[in-house]
């Protein structure tokens, strides 16, 4: 019998998935789009029955894998219109690929918003730092009602097995039990980047931990006050610590350093497979999203003017580090420059204003605030209605056009921003016509080829049928 879904777990698939999405690599996400136009085959935006289980037999899925995801239709279909569009289908591969919680008996996911657990074990698999999964040891509720004698704990026969509530959507990490049973964890707010951070060990090589005091007593996290020399790549701790210090070019030792490999932390200079666990940082290091390099401003900075023949305020935003001026905002109005939460300094809209590129609808979010999150293709997490085929509208040329009005008060450093940008995008159309014509080229060659060829065969039949006569 199939699986009735309920429409607050399609909502809380679709938001987890969202999620996830909105932390991929670019390169990610277009690995995704790629995927999902191989499995289009009529063109039409969407995935029918048929064309998902054509694209699960090209890649050789188990029969017990095809069966699950044939189950999660219904999830992820959450509009019910019996076809998967490009975010559904992101959604199908989300749920398949989650390392979460499974069942011990049937050895599948559980998608239960409740399962059965030997707390004791479970409680040794979180203390002993998840060494032997199967401490993990927790039975979905269908097994459990369905063995007779029922079940108790597989480590253990005298533990028992209790219900506990689950969340299916979330990885195992993540889920109510595992937080449950995880010691809490003390928090500290760094005095430079404002940012709550667990007193982990040390992400990065060389820091004395992930939180410490600086000179003055006050707590500063690892990101703000440890860097990398350009010249020899000794890792250095500053007494001047700046928001995204770690990965800023032009630090260098007191003097005297021999040449070698230097500049801001490589990524693999961290480790996203099992990162500190601090509940800020770690999310981030796995997905990959604190790699973004902090950039400088263009030096030196015209003064901009204001409106009314005044002059702009420059001042510098406390994530990207760049120096922006004080002006009228470029995405969708309001201010240029916003204050960042709790007064701690100022943010750019660049890096608080995101599209989604499902609806088109743009926000601003000051708790989270990325760099270049404007550029970035993001989803809400309550799913939205779909426009045609996508909704992310700021094109650099309009920008850039924006950015030269001479009737408007300008940031400069955007000016060069979005200058920059419409370069990129006009040499990428040329890119792209070049490849086009070329095409075309060959084709033409191609046509010529295959017309000549027939030619040549008819005048060979001719030539064996005179031959012939003779």
């Amino acid at each position: 019998m199939p699986r009735v879904w309920t429409d607050d777990q399609r909502q809380r698939a679709w938001a987890a998935s969202a999620r996830a999405y909105n932390q991929l690599s670019a390169q990610a996400k277009q690995q995704l789009k790629q995927t999902f136009k191989e499995g289009d085959k009529d063109g039409d935006y969407t995935w029918s029955h048929e064309e998902l289980k054509q694209f699960l037999r090209a890649k050789c899925v188990s029969p017990a894998e095809f069966l699950q995801l044939q189950e999660l239709w219904g999830l992820v279909d959450a509009d019910g219109d019996g076809s998967l569009d490009f975010y559904e289908v992101g959604t199908l591969v989300y749920l398949s690929r989650l390392e979460t919680t499974g069942c011990g008996l049937c050895r599948e996911h559980i998608f239960d918003d409740a399962m059965r657990a030997c707390r004791t074990c479970c409680t040794k698999y979180v203390k002993e730092g998840r060494q032997r999964p199967a401490d993990w040891a927790t039975v979905c509720l269908r097994c459990y009602e369905r063995a007779l004698p029922l079940p108790a704990c597989p480590n253990n026969p005298s533990h028992a097995l209790k219900v506990v509530p689950h969340d299916p959507f979330v990885t195992l990490t993540e889920s109510p039990l595992y937080r449950e049973l995880t010691p809490s964890v003390k928090l500290y707010t760094c005095s430079c980047c404002g940012e709550a951070h667990a007193n982990t060990a040390a992400h990065l090589p060389g820091p004395p931990g992930h939180m410490f005091n600086d000179d003055h007593g006050k707590p500063v996290c690892e990101w703000c006050t440890t860097c990398r020399c350009y010249r020899c790549g000794k890792t250095l701790i500053s007494a001047n610590p700046e928001p995204g210090k770690w990965a800023m070019h032009g630090k260098a030792c007191g003097g005297g350093c021999e040449a070698a490999p230097g500049g801001p932390f490589p990524p693999h200079a961290l480790n996203p497979a099992s990162p500190p666990d601090c509940p800020t940082c770690a999310p981030r290091v796995r997905a990959g999203t604190i790699y973004v390099q902090p950039q400088t401003a263009p030096q030196p900075p015209p003064t901009p003017q204001g409106s009314g023949g005044g002059l702009a305020s420059l001042a510098s935003c406390v994530c990207c580090g760049m120096v922006h001026a004080q002006v009228p905002g470029y995405l969708g109005g309001g201010s240029h420059m916003v204050s960042a939460p709790g007064g701690k300094g100022l943010l750019c809209e660049l890096c608080v204003t995101w599209v989604c590129e499902r609806c088109g609808d743009d926000h601003r979010d000051l708790r989270d605030p990325q760099v270049g999150q404007w550029r970035k293709p993001l989803v809400h997490k309550e799913k939205c209605k779909k426009v045609e085929n996508g909704g992310w509208r700021f094109q650099p040329h309009k920008l850039a056009k924006t950015a030269a009005e001479p009737s408007r008060p300008q940031c400069p450093t955007c000016q060069v921003t979005f200058l920059q940008l419409q370069a990129q995008e006009q040499a990428q159309r040329e890119q792209a016509q070049r490849e086009k014509a070329q095409r075309s080229d060959w084709k033409g060659d191609a046509d010529k080829f295959a017309k000549g060829m027939d030619k040549v065969c008819k005048n060979a039949e001719k030539l064996a049928n005179l031959f012939q006569m003779w």
